[in-house]
């Protein structure tokens, strides 16, 4: 991820680490399948990203404009080790806004210089969001397991340190209340 982390650096385009890196951080450590970096590329020219980042990864150029253009991601493969970074290019919406300002940067090895990490409230929100959505599409009664027991993780973890009302407001206008107040049950942060 560190070539890509500079790229961003050198081009002076705004990133963040996600994912399973970031609950790793704020909860409960777990093996990482991918780095999952947020980036804005307001006012950046996807072809001068996708020639910096072709010296370090294999891309697929028509996925980077189509990223940009529809908010999505697209992902890399870095040329050495072959781990997958996918690049995610949020929408500019309110969550994503205010989720900015809780970015922080953390030490992940004494080796290397520290690493913007989304906060424990986005990633919480966006696990949460993430459990509706599969929630609304599963129709064989099925949860994944993994995705809660992270939301758990940071919860225990990070709950004293959490601005719960906040949480809580961005779970109502979200539409996961009903989520939101399950996991504070589930990590005894509230009684039933």
């Amino acid at each position: 991820m560190l070539p890509a982390v500079q790229v961003m650096e050198e081009l002076d385009i705004w990133y963040y680490l996600a994912g399973s890196l970031a609950s790793s951080v704020h909860g409960i450590q777990q093996m990482a399948q991918d780095i999952d970096l947020v980036i804005d590329l307001a006012g950046q020219a996807p072809a001068t990203l996708r020639r910096v980042l072709k010296q370090s990864y294999v891309l697929d150029e028509e996925a980077i404009q189509k990223a940009k253009e529809q908010h999505t991601s697209f992902s890399l493969v870095h040329l050495d080790t072959l781990m997958k970074v996918d690049i995610i290019i949020p929408a500019s919406d309110a969550f994503h806004t205010q989720m900015r300002q809780f970015v922080a940067a953390h030490t992940l090895d004494e080796c290397y210089p520290p690493l913007y990490i989304a906060s424990a409230l986005e990633m919480i929100l966006f696990k949460l969001h993430r459990s509706h959505c599969s929630e609304q599409s599963c129709t064989n009664g099925l949860h994944d397991d993994a995705e809660w027991n992270d939301i758990l993780g940071m919860l225990k973890v990070q709950g004293p340190d959490l601005d719960l009302a906040l949480l809580q407001w961005w779970a109502k206008t979200l539409g996961i209340t009903h989520l939101w107040q399950r996991v504070l049950l589930d990590t005894g942060l509230r009684a039933a």
